[in-house]
């Protein structure tokens, strides 16, 4: 009997157990089955470190376009901000205008 432990998250390498029986009987296939037993854990722990870095770059993609989409709507805002207060002051003066007028008049 051969046995092959390996926990998710472990990071170290995985724990095997071989049988007195098979290490008498069967001394180089229980050896072959314990390398490849070491080697698929050590592929699957490859495969969930290159699929955590893929979803880590995905996020800071992500976050990368957020922080850009956030600049270009302050950008705006701001703009907007600036031509209101341009519209305003032009409104405030044409206002202090027609008060001059009407006050030339002698219109209230």
């Amino acid at each position: 009997m051969v046995l092959g432990i390996q926990h998710t998250h472990a990071t170290g390498p995985p724990i095997t157990y071989t049988s007195l029986r098979m290490r008498k009987d069967a001394e180089q296939e229980s050896k072959s089955l314990v390398a490849q037993f070491h080697r698929l854990m050590q592929i699957i722990k490859k495969a969930r470190f290159h699929e955590a870095k893929s979803e880590a770059t995905k996020i800071h993609d992500s976050e990368e376009r957020a922080a850009l989409a956030k600049q270009q709507v302050e950008k705006q805002a701001l703009e907007f901000q600036r031509r209101f207060a341009r519209q305003a002051a032009e409104l405030a003066a044409k206002d202090a205008l027609i008060q001059q007028y009407r006050q030339g008049l002698n219109v209230d």
